[in-house]
């Protein structure tokens, strides 16, 4: 019998009228004791042994005395709890919980024409302040209204809610529970409190997601590899396993690319609290993609400066879990082309940030316009951009294509330097700098680590990788704020000592502060190479092969003075693991279908995310320690600035040539305004074809990688012990 057993004789009530039973006990215990006592009943069930029922009916009188601050008798308490489950039914309609949620759904459906009455719902979302923290309003209170009815995502359901903003009566701003609207500006801004006084992230729509979904998603991603597709599928197939019957919201596909917006913003907005001195965010007020494509490539380059800015100096923090004998005592470089994507075909265009080098060939890292009117690439106009499609079509009319000076400039300092490094005296393991891929396919990312595994910068590769594409990057990391160790390590460091001597205080490598303190080498002649080499590798930038790539090269210099185990090198890079950069470019492998997916100026700033979240891991930095970096060296870190795009040039320049007459313009087909989302819409299906061509050839290679990997961690393990 699930009773409490007591030897004191007291009637007990038998009546099935609840309200009788109700007012009986109201007369021996407070409201609060009934509601304790019912909660005890529930959570603690009987079992058949006479000692537990004594020992349950202690429990129950003493947790409801101290609940209540009482002091019940024991036979009180068993006369209550008996009167309660004596009688199934009576106890069946004390038990049961009422669903608000199930009531205020009816409710609403009662009420479909009332707006007012569809604002009922058991959670709302307030706006993150109560008041405006406009310093001319000095703290004013705001009118708070209600907005929208939206559902919350959380970890294991989806529940609606009722989205309220507040509205200062002064500056007319608009808080919602992430943002502030500013009306006048047409601004969304997004400040530290709003992010991290916040157990919800909400920037427009009808759905609401809680930190705890969007973080799930940054470890499933940082340790899982997953994607937006994949999260959400998972995610809803998961609440029809745990709910049943469970009729989503949403498609995943629709949540997938909405879910991917708010997580860039969520992990921006902590990467940018994190990393740099601001205390707020200005976002465009529209989210819809032209704007945040303007947004992101405008940005681009401060975010690259806090990046570079805060993880080459990680070292001076504490607690982190970089072996200290390692922890940014060298640089790695290395170039990975499994994260390549389809490219705009134009190359008429070049770098000139750098006046040491003279014009770099760049290349376009737009996407090809895509519409249904060329698919599978029938139509030219597939192969190009939205912004030099027009160039083109007026190009091949009139039977003219024309180049810039920097473009001729910079194809013609790719040659001459081919032709002086190609010959007798150059090392047998050298890139081609003018390496194009027919495909118009971008050639991945070039990545700059630390001996601990940090990635401390990097470039998107439009161009093949070659000397001046490592020099080009590695000028644009310091200038962005990266310190480097005077040690580098790179698979074919022979190639690039060779050309630096090569090109070191001419015009094609003038001698300026940085390529000082960047090369820190005096200019010799190749045939004198030798002589002076070890000289310049001890005392000053030592360059050295990884261990891995070390047996592909054949000359003296590279087994000698280019080997991280040589006399000379061996104290430096003796604890350092030199294949850093092939175990990391594993892991990035994984990822290959994901980064192929996103387009510039997206794919950029989802790999300082992805790397970002990578160094937190690797490091044990705590990503929601808004501040940190500012608190270490404020005075490294620039205030907030932004950059023209690149279409910004390119339209500028496309508007200037004197062979475009704009009354020979033919008419050409409208385009949506959103042309990346086509593309990134349509782009699974060229993948597909691309995946037929080549599936068994990068299956291979990536076996070959992990294997390879492997190898070599074996292979150092074993080098150790023997040393």
């Amino acid at each position: 019998m699930n009773s409490l057993q007591s030897s004191s004789s007291i009637n007990i009530v038998t009546s099935n009228n609840i309200s009788q039973l109700i007012s009986w006990i109201l007369t021996k215990i407070s409201y609060r004791a009934l509601q304790i006592l019912i909660k005890l009943e529930i959570q603690f069930p009987v079992f058949s042994s006479n000692s537990f029922y004594s020992d349950r009916l202690n429990f129950f009188t003493d947790i409801i005395n101290i609940g209540c601050k009482t002091t019940y008798s024991k036979s009180i308490i068993c006369a209550i709890h008996n009167a309660i489950v004596i009688d199934e039914e009576i106890k069946r309609e004390l038990f049961r919980e009422i669903d608000l949620n199930e009531l205020i759904t009816e409710y609403n459906s009662l009420n479909k024409l009332n707006r007012f009455h569809n604002d009922k719902t058991l959670i709302n979302i307030m706006p993150f302040t109560d008041y405006c923290e406009n310093v001319k309003c000095k703290r004013t209170k705001l009118g708070i209204k209600f907005s929208t009815t939206a559902h919350i995502i959380f970890l294991a359901s989806v529940k609606p809610c009722s989205i309220f903003n507040g509205i200062c009566p002064n500056c007319k701003c608009i808080y919602g529970p992430t943002t502030i609207v500013d009306p006048q500006s047409n601004q969304r801004i997004i400040t530290i409190s709003s992010i991290q006084n916040n157990n919800y992230i909400y920037f427009s729509g009808d759905l609401v997601y809680s930190k705890e979904f969007l973080s799930m998603f940054s470890n499933n991603l940082i340790h899982a590899h997953t994607t937006f597709q994949g999260f959400t599928e998972s995610y809803l197939n998961m609440l029809i396993d745990v709910h049943g019957h469970h009729e989503p919201i949403v498609s995943s596909n629709t949540l997938a690319k909405r879910m991917e917006v708010a997580w860039i913003y969520f992990e921006l907005s902590r990467f940018i609290f994190l990393t740099s001195r601001e205390e707020s965010i200005v976002l465009p007020k529209s989210l819809q993609p032209e704007s945040r494509y303007i947004f992101i490539e405008q940005n681009l380059p401060f975010f690259h400066h806090l990046f570079n800015t805060f993880w080459s100096r990680h070292r001076v923090f504490p607690h982190i879990k970089c072996k200290q004998s390692s922890c940014s005592a060298v640089m790695l470089i290395d170039g990975h082309q499994k994260s390549n994507r389809i490219i705009c075909r134009y190359e008429n265009l070049t770098n000139t940030n750098h006046l040491e080098l003279g014009p770099v060939n760049q290349g376009c890292p737009y996407p090809p316009h895509r519409s249904k009117s060329n698919e599978k690439g029938k139509n030219q106009n597939s192969y190009y951009c939205k912004h030099h499609i027009k160039y083109m079509n007026t190009s091949i009319n009139q039977q003219r294509i024309t180049q810039s000076n920097e473009y001729q400039q910079a194809v013609l300092i790719d040659e001459e330097i081919i032709r002086t490094m190609d010959n007798d005296d150059m090392c047998n393991v050298y890139r081609n700098e003018l390496k194009n891929d027919k495909k118009s396919r971008s050639f991945g990312v070039l990545v700059t680590f630390l001996s601990c595994g940090v990635v401390i910068a990097f470039t998107e590769s439009i161009r093949s990788e070659g000397c001046r594409r490592i020099t080009d990057h590695l000028l644009t990391s310091m200038k962005s704020g990266a310190v480097m160790p005077d040690s580098l390590v790179y698979d074919t460091a022979c190639t690039l000592r060779l050309h630096w001597n090569n090109v070191f205080n001419t015009n094609y490598m003038k001698r300026t502060e940085l390529t000082e303190k960047l090369y820190n080498l005096r200019l010799v002649h190749l045939h004198d190479l030798l002589h002076d080499l070890l000289h310049d590798l001890v005392d000053n930038l030592r360059l050295v092969i990884d261990r891995f790539h070390q047996k592909g090269h054949k000359r003296q210099m590279c087994k000698q003075f280019m080997n991280p185990n040589y006399e000379q090198n061996r104290d430096i890079f003796k604890h350092i693991n030199t294949s850093v950069c092939e175990q990391f470019f594993s892991f990035l492998t994984k990822f290959r279908t994901s980064l192929r997916v996103f387009n510039y100026p997206t794919s950029s700033l989802f790999n300082i995310l992805l790397f970002h979240l990578k160094n937190a891991h690797t490091t044990g930095i705590n990503i929601n320690n808004f501040g940190l970096g500012q608190s270490y060296f404020a005075n490294d870190i620039k205030l907030h600035f932004i950059s023209p795009c690149i279409s910004e040039n390119i339209d500028y320049e496309l508007a200037n040539e004197n062979s475009i007459e704009a009354e020979e313009e033919e008419p050409q087909e409208t385009y949506p305004e959103d042309y990346q989302q086509d593309h990134e819409e349509d782009h699974e299906e060229d993948h597909e074809d691309d995946h037929e061509d080549d599936h068994e050839d990068d299956h291979e290679e990536d076996h070959e990688e992990d294997h390879e990997d492997d190898h070599e961690d074996d292979h150092e393990e074993d080098h150790e012990e023997a040393h």
